[in-house]
């Protein structure tokens, strides 16, 4: 016998009650109108959490080789897998033969990109945080004329009257407290009572009239 417990979802080539997993294509011909059928066979989905690839019988989820099945199990072709726990003499000695086979994608990595890729990062990190830090060498104009000095110095005066005005309207505008407001300077008061009938020091506008309207 030849059985295993399936322990991880695998896409495997398998059989279930004798039934294989298949695909249909169909296609209908525009022409004649028949319609033209094909099958092909696809990997299966097994689940060991899934109650349909559970053995009932056992209770968990086994794959075994044609002819050495129970009923329940699954039968399934090409080698097995590293979650393919074997449960008897045949299935481990399979496992011991495809075994050498198995890599981990992990450990297959390059160093450069394997376990230590942080390390890597890390100290990449610090080379440039140290270059950052590091103060920076004089830039010396020897050699250079005096035209390209004076265009320098104008574009250092444009930059640095952009940041002034940068600098002025982004500052919080200034608020006077009330000692701070000259004496006679201080908020007017306005008086909101209306002027008595008969001022002669005081015109009030009229309001406007209305003009016509013309009814056709």
């Amino acid at each position: 016998m030849a059985r295993w417990k399936v322990t991880a979802k695998h896409y495997i080539h398998a059989e279930q009650y004798g039934q294989p997993t298949e695909w249909e294509r169909q296609e209908t011909n525009v022409q004649t109108g028949r319609m033209f059928r094909k099958t092909y066979k696809v990997p299966m989905f097994i689940d060991p959490d899934d109650p349909f690839c559970v053995n009932k019988f056992e209770g968990i989820c086994v794959v075994a080789r044609a002819g050495t099945e129970k009923p329940g199990d699954i039968v399934f072709t090409g080698p097995p897998t590293p979650d393919m726990e074997p449960l008897d003499a045949d299935a481990q000695a399979e496992t011991d033969e495809h075994k050498h086979k198995w890599i981990n994608p992990i450990d297959s990595l390059a160093p450069e990109i394997g376990g230590d890729f942080g390390k890597q990062i890390l100290a990449l990190l610090e080379r440039q945080l140290d270059a950052a830090g590091r103060p920076q060498p004089a830039v010396s104009l020897a050699g250079a004329s005096s035209a390209d000095i004076e265009s320098l110095k104008s574009i250092v005066a444009k930059q640095q009257e952009m940041i002034n005005q940068l600098m002025s309207r982004a500052g919080p505008e200034p608020t006077a407290t009330p000692e701070e407001i000259p004496p006679g300077e201080g908020p007017v008061e306005f008086d909101d009572k209306l002027p008595p009938d008969g001022d002669p020091t005081v015109t009030m506008p009229k309001p406007p009239i209305p003009a016509p309207r013309i009814r056709r």
